[in-house]
């Protein structure tokens, strides 16, 4: 019996410094059936380039580059929409996985059915600095997944990035919009939906220069002042109405974290501003 087809989706934009690590990682995964889909967003620092000249010692993936850039989560559900495997992941630009990553999570995933995703330990790549990310139990019930995932929310990039049933991923529509903090409600959706291992053996390593790391990226998701005033509102909606819908005893807990991340982030903003504030006033009246 034959090994099951891999889909890897590589959305990818302005990466030219990290994109052949990324690529490297792919070509020597020692799992072989894989399906590899890269969509370049109309990169302009020479990835599509680098990306169009390197060589592959396994089967020629799919490259394709947008004439204009049609944004970070379209182009992750369009590389999702490409896919044809039985299993399925995104890898982004700035990020590397151990040789074994594929091998190991679909391996994990054919013995164990009632998983709906795999991935591997997580790390963070800080300059010279490679850090641990905290690990996640989503192996419970779906009350303590989603207890365990929002202590965590932050640093759980190997939730998002996990090796994943294609059947199911197809299947959260949200991809097709475009919001702060998206890719938490992925999260949520693959917790509710299933167990999820987080630490199969293996690796992943994430960079630390995604669009979360740009000064302002969270306006750029905003479509009205709403969502200014309140970045993390669609995914609240999302993760409320989700919840509601298919764990409605967990509401009250989700309700109250929900709530907390809102506020913690208007108390954020607002300081921040009024920091700003202040520091130009003391620099136009003393210097």
């Amino acid at each position: 019996m034959g090994t099951p087809l891999v889909s890897v989706g590589i959305p990818i934009f302005n990466k030219v410094e990290s994109a052949y690590a990324m690529l490297e990682s792919v070509n020597k995964q020692s799992y072989r059936d894989l399906e590899i889909i890269i969509a370049d967003d109309s990169s302009t620092d020479g990835t599509f380039e680098l990306i169009e000249s390197y060589i592959w010692n396994r089967r020629q993936p799919r490259i394709i580059r947008n004439l204009s850039r049609i944004g970070m989560y379209q182009n992750f559900n369009f590389v999702l929409q490409q896919a044809s495997g039985k299993y399925f992941f995104w890898l982004a630009g700035d990020d590397k996985i151990s040789e074994d990553y594929i091998g190991l999570n679909v391996s994990f995933l054919e013995n164990n059915p009632d998983f709906i995703a795999s991935s591997s330990s997580a790390y963070f790549s800080r300059g010279n600095l490679i850090e641990p990310a905290p690990v996640l139990d989503l192996r419970e019930s779906p009350h303590l997944r989603i207890v365990n995932l929002t202590k965590n929310l932050e640093s759980s990039h190997n939730v998002f990035y996990s090796v994943v049933r294609l059947e199911a991923v197809k299947k959260f529509k949200e991809l097709e919009k475009s919001y702060a903090a998206l890719d938490w409600s992925y999260d949520f959706y693959l917790v509710m939906k299933g167990k999820v291992e987080t630490d199969c053996g293996g690796s992943i390593i994430f960079g630390t220069n995604g669009i979360s790391r740009v000064p302002g990226s969270m306006k750029s998701f905003a479509n009205n002042l709403l969502e200014r005033a309140l970045p993390y509102f669609r995914f609240s909606l999302f993760a409320f109405s989700h919840t509601a819908k298919n764990l409605p005893n967990s509401l009250t807990y989700v309700t109250s974290f929900l709530v907390k991340l809102n506020l913690v982030s208007v108390y954020n903003r607002g300081y921040i501003t009024i920091r700003n504030i202040l520091k130009k006033v003391i620099r136009d009246t003393y210097f």
